[in-house]
């Protein structure tokens, strides 16, 4: 009976898993769209690994790439899980101040939404060039999603986690701990608000980006369902 009951309750988050990346696939088409859209492109050089071995994160991991980058006005063609970092870096904050609004409406299965801070684990590093060079820290906080079902499963929508080199955008959270979160990462669930004003206060040097994000948080929050789906057709999220 204990066995049945097991199974009868992996079927069932199965589902819910199933129902919410089903409902959430068009955000990070969204996301895709907005980044090659409206990011800079960038060039990449591949580094030594051996720079690195001596960084808190990396002392106990093998087969991380690290790559410098900088700015370019040209077309560069670049493997496919590359070419999708590059245009996805660091635009964590963005993705969900745009799309945060719009996930937080009633979606079935769900019962919590949550803006959330974690340290990440990437498996592929992606450094500016002048960072490089002055040696300052490569990592920071990272920004994504953080979803509750009715059930109490917990799940995250990370829009911009292909930056790192991971090849999804939707993740069991014990899934996302395990596999995309440093060591002993906190996490820090954030105030919506408040992050919304910081973001205004951020961008205030920038007021061409910030009237891009805010356009695309207006258009992603009003739209439809159908709207979206319509929008992104055609673009990929496999690699």
């Amino acid at each position: 009976m204990g066995q049945f009951l097991t199974k009868l309750k992996s079927r069932r988050e199965s589902t819910i898993s199933i129902t919410i990346r089903k409902q959430t696939k068009d955000f990070a088409r969204v996301w895709l769209l907005f980044c090659d859209r409206v990011i800079i492109q960038q060039t990449a050089k591949q580094l030594n690994p051996s720079l690195y071995r001596d960084h808190w994160l990396f002392r106990n991991e093998t087969g991380v790439e690290f790559y410098e980058t900088r700015w370019t006005n040209r077309q560069h063609k670049y493997p496919s899980r590359l070419g999708r970092a590059l245009i996805t870096d660091n635009t964590c904050l963005d993705s969900v101040y745009v799309t945060f609004d719009k996930i937080s409406q009633p979606l079935s299965c769900v019962q919590i939404v949550e803006w959330i801070t974690v340290n990440p684990r990437p498996r592929l590093v992606l450094i500016r060039k002048q960072v490089v060079r002055a040696k300052e820290e490569i990592l920071h906080e990272h920004d994504c999603i953080r979803i509750t079902a009715l059930d109490n499963s917990r799940y995250v929508l990370d829009l911009s986690g292909w930056q790192f080199g991971y090849d999804d955008y939707f993740f069991t959270w014990e899934e996302y701990k395990s596999k995309c979160m440093a060591p002993e990462s906190p996490t820090t669930v954030r105030n919506p608000v408040v992050e919304n004003i910081q973001i205004a206060e951020r961008y205030s040097g920038y007021p061409s980006h910030l009237e891009t994000i805010q356009l695309w948080k207006h258009n992603v929050t009003q739209a439809s369902d159908r709207k979206l789906r319509r929008m992104t057709r055609g673009i990929k999220l496999t690699l």
